[in-house]
């Protein structure tokens, strides 16, 4: 979605007309950090996309600048809001990828079950017999009172 300002301009004076906002539900298997990291990186690449003004080729198509990389294209960017549920603790891959831009190889959680995971792990049957649902520890009844 992309947001417009009525008046607002930012740390340079420059007027700001347009701002990206993203919403995301990533992966949610406690063992699936590795998963999580790539769907951030995923949204990011698409949020990129978004992002960056469109300019024109020489045969009058849209595109993207010729230079992706370049500062420039960065310089006008639009800014970017990012919300959504993770299912990440702010040490977890997705996060660091999304506060860093990187998440490296010995990265303490992010790839330590990469080799054992699998999607069958997701079912209920499994995420119930390893406690990771289903267990009274630390539930309480609710009770609504007017």
């Amino acid at each position: 979605a992309k947001l417009k300002f009525k008046h607002h301009n930012d740390d340079d004076g420059e007027h700001i007309e347009n701002i990206v906002v993203a919403n995301t539900h990533l992966f949610y298997h406690p063992k699936a950090d590795h998963i999580r990291a790539m769907q951030a990186y995923v949204v990011c690449k698409k949020i990129d996309e978004v992002r960056r003004p469109k300019v024109r080729d020489d045969v009058g198509c849209a595109t993207t600048s010729s230079n992706p990389h370049s500062q420039e294209d960065y310089d006008h960017c639009h800014p970017i809001i990012i919300c959504g549920d993770l299912n990440s603790d702010p040490l977890s891959g997705a996060s660091q990828l999304l506060f860093t831009r990187s998440v490296g190889p010995a990265h303490h959680d992010c790839w330590k079950y990469l080799n054992e995971y699998q999607w069958e792990m997701g079912n209920t049957d499994y995420l119930t017999k390893h406690q990771y649902i289903g267990n009274d520890v630390g539930a309480t009844d609710l009770a609504y009172e007017e």
